[in-house]
């Protein structure tokens, strides 16, 4: 019971990350109306909000178990996985999207470097976080700390770098 209150902000952050993908539903800019488009913002919440939270847990005093960090962990490459191959689909849905001037595809023509640093990022930052978990480094909280802010940084990376193909991609029909 004492520990219920972490309920309240895991609500709170379902809440936005519902409405920030939904509101990228413009039927006016088709490649941020996909169906696939929430669902890269859930994949990437996840991917982020893994280190994120062992990260602030940590610092606020409640660190989680270890059994418990290291399924937050699982969460975490399972939202690397969905965002690579909702990347693919998204990629996959662009040929036909174009205006009068230029095709959608060729708004990102290096579309796939940034899925690459994308993975290597994410990839990292997991490596890190299941670090900061092993015996010897779980230890020494300062260690750790450091570990899961450097995988939180790490997955800033990873969610930004296929966010700019995302807001690259907002072609607007009539243009």
């Amino acid at each position: 019971a004492g520990k219920a209150w972490l309920a309240v902000p895991c609500v709170a952050a379902c809440i936005m990350i519902y409405a920030v993908s939904v509101a990228y539903s413009i039927p006016t800019v088709p490649v941020w109306n996909l169906p696939i488009s929430p669902a890269l913002c859930w994949f990437s919440a996840l991917v982020l909000g893994a280190p994120l939270a062992l990260l602030t847990l940590g610092v606020a005093g409640a660190p989680l178990p270890r059994p418990a960090a290291r399924a937050i962990v699982g969460v975490q490459a399972l939202g690397t996985v969905a965002e690579w191959g909702a990347m693919a689909l998204l990629h996959r849905s662009l040929a036909p999207i174009s205006s009068a001037l230029i095709s959608a595809d060729a708004l990102v023509p290096h579309f796939w470097w940034f899925v690459g640093g994308f993975a290597l990022l994410a990839g990292a930052s997991i490596a890190l976080v299941l670090r900061a978990q092993t015996p010897r480094v779980s230890e020494q909280p300062r260690t750790v700390q450091c570990h899961l802010a450097a995988a939180t940084a790490l997955a800033v990376g990873a969610v930004i770098s296929v966010r700019v193909p995302f807001y690259v991609l907002s072609l607007t029909v009539g243009v």
